[in-house]
């Protein structure tokens, strides 16, 4: 999307905004949780693994739902 199109739809990022945030709560929190840590703070896999105190396969098959949750309820 160019800089003119978003001038041009100011109101309309911003409803995208506010449904990607409403899709996120409807996650389970643990989803939720590797999705935007992974996805929107970056840290890697292993990153991730270390700051939930979890496996990392841990980490992949939460991403790995949390992503099909997230692509299905985005329709």
């Amino acid at each position: 999307m160019s800089a003119q199109d978003r001038e041009a739809r100011p109101g309309a990022l911003r409803n995208r905004g506010h449904d990607i945030t409403d899709l996120l709560e409807r996650l389970a929190p643990e989803h939720r949780a590797v999705l935007v840590l992974r996805h929107v703070e970056g840290p890697s896999e292993q990153e991730v693994s270390a700051l939930l105190e979890i496996p990392v396969g841990t980490v992949r098959s939460r991403l790995f739902r949390a992503r099909r949750s997230f692509r299905s309820a985005w329709g």
